[in-house]
């Protein structure tokens, strides 16, 4: 589903994946670095200081929810970042 969703996208879209655990955060990010080649999207672990940058090209971002939620409590100012985002999956 991300793939179509980022491969339809305009440049600088993102999709965000989030884990429950670091761990799977882990597992998840290798497993779809194997398949980003199709998207030609970047994938990448990101923490809490990282989430809402703004994106350079098409990526998929993946986060723990600890992380998230650290970002989402201390961001203000992330209305831009948030208007490239296609697809949350959790």
């Amino acid at each position: 589903m991300y793939r179509e969703t980022l491969r339809n996208s305009p440049n600088a879209s993102w999709a965000l994946v989030v884990a429950p655990r670091r761990s799977i955060a882990l597992e998840v990010t290798s497993d779809l670095r194997q398949q980003s080649r199709v998207t030609d999207a970047t994938v990448d672990l990101v923490n809490a200081d990282r989430v809402f940058d703004k994106p350079s090209r098409k990526s998929v971002r993946v986060v723990t929810a600890a992380d998230l939620f650290q970002a989402l409590s201390r961001q203000r100012n992330i209305k831009e970042s948030l208007s490239k985002l296609r697809l949350v999956l959790c």
